[in-house]
């Protein structure tokens, strides 16, 4: 499948998606909202390495997230064009490395990677954030890393990276912190146990859409820990893009200005990238940065 629709951001709402290839968000728990603090899950999405990543900061230093995402896409940037299984590993031994030990954080990530009809997913995951295959005919989870002890900043053990591979269009791949199960399992319990079907039978570019849109019906309803979510189709073939953008890993002072602003300061609605570049400012307040060639915007 492919389609060279635009990378869509909504500040307000700090999701992204393309049409027909993906969708995620991070989302500000509950109590640290009441409490003013920041938001330790991070996302990556390296368009033109077909990389998808994220990490989940302590409460303490929720930006260890941010700076270990950082560091990985200046590697990747640095790197092949489709990095290799090798060079992932070399990649995620040295962001484990340089990784202080007070700011410890999961890591997870998705490399797609095509060989002819196969489709290879090298998949790295360190502590209790997740990546999850799912099938979307058969409505049954193919594949679902484990939670280990091997945090960045804590673990002598980097992140382990294995491959699967895919012949079928039939998959979509979920790369979550762990807030997400929790966010599901409070969502499912509210409107009658059908939730999971959105991961499976919405237009993939839509599930983050939809999950956000449950989370605003039910207000102050439920109780959650921040999340951060992506869903996409291996699939999706688009040309290429040299942008990267990282959402998430904010300071206190950070989300307590994003709280703050308005809808005026912070508009609701969906913008392109050109859009957003021209309104750094606003774009910032949301938590989310431009990269290219490991340098930010």
């Amino acid at each position: 499948m492919s389609s060279n629709g635009p990378i869509l951001i909504n500040a307000s709402r700090r999701s992204l998606k393309m049409e027909q290839y993906f969708s995620g968000f991070i989302a500000t728990g509950t109590e640290k909202v009441r409490c003013g603090f920041g938001n330790g899950d991070c996302l990556l999405f390296d368009f033109g390495r077909r990389v998808f990543a994220a990490a989940d900061g302590t409460e303490r230093f929720p930006w260890a997230s941010r700076e270990l995402l950082v560091r990985y896409q200046h590697l990747l940037s640095g790197g092949p064009a489709v990095p290799g299984v090798d060079d992932l590993r070399e990649y995620v031994k040295k962001i484990y490395s340089d990784q202080e030990y007070n700011h410890k954080t999961t890591f997870s990530s998705v490399c797609i990677d095509r060989d002819g009809d196969i489709l290879n997913l090298h998949i790295a995951n360190g502590g209790d954030s997740m990546v999850m295959v799912i099938n979307t005919e058969t409505k049954a989870v193919v594949y679902q890393t484990v939670v280990d002890m091997n945090f960045a900043g804590r673990s002598i053990m980097e992140a382990a990276v294995q491959t699967i591979s895919l012949s079928d269009d039939v998959y979509r791949v979920v790369l979550a912190t762990d807030g997400y199960a929790d966010l599901i399992k409070e969502l499912d319990r509210s409107v009658g146990g059908a939730l999971q079907e959105i991961l499976f039978s919405v237009p993939v570019h839509e599930v983050a859409d939809r999950l956000l849109n449950e989370l605003d019906m039910l207000n102050e309803g439920i109780e959650y820990d921040d999340v951060g979510f992506v869903i996409f189709n291996p699939f999706h073939q688009h040309e290429y893009c040299p942008m990267s953008i990282i959402s998430g890993g904010t300071t206190s002072r950070e989300e307590k200005l994003f709280n703050k602003s308005s809808i005026g300061d912070v508009p609701d609605e969906w913008h392109e990238t050109g859009y957003w570049q021209e309104n750094e400012e606003i774009i910032k307040t949301a938590g989310i940065g431009f990269y290219w060639d490991g340098n930010r915007s």
